[in-house]
């Protein structure tokens, strides 16, 4: 079935971002969203995300890990959320924790997913995100 942004051929394809320190996380990402037709820009160094949300932070999704080197998922997603409150986050982390989580919902995470993720729970996430079915905020 397609969603109505691959159904709408002049609509550009959805841009996201995932941030995760671990290359094969990254791999795995880019062959799930493919799936979807998606746009991935890929990112191990969460301070370079701050500073591409400096220069634009156009968007449509951002998918988070929370412990990584040099600055945690916490930090970039206040960061985030200081330019651009509304923007779809979806964090999947390796180590849940009740904390993280109440954090991550204070700070208006989508979905809190655990690691290893099931790729078509993820698939269906984004999906909701994408097409604006799961998205929250204006």
């Amino acid at each position: 079935m397609e969603s109505r942004a691959e159904a709408d051929p002049t609509r550009r394809r959805a841009l996201v971002l995932v941030v995760d320190d671990e290359e094969a996380m990254l791999e795995v990402y880019q062959d799930t969203l493919q799936r979807l037709g998606v746009q991935v820009v890929a990112e191990r160094d969460p301070r370079r995300c701050v500073e591409a949300f400096q220069r634009n932070g156009a968007y449509d999704l951002v998918l988070l890990d929370l412990r990584m080197p040099h600055l945690d998922g916490l930090t970039l997603l206040q960061h985030i959320r200081a330019g651009h409150p509304h923007l779809p986050v979806i964090v999947i982390t390796g180590y849940p924790s009740r904390e993280s989580a109440e954090r991550c919902r204070q700070l208006g995470v989508l979905h809190y997913m655990r690691k290893p993720f099931d790729p078509e729970d993820l698939l269906r996430r984004v999906r909701a995100v994408i097409t604006h079915d799961g998205r929250s905020g204006p």
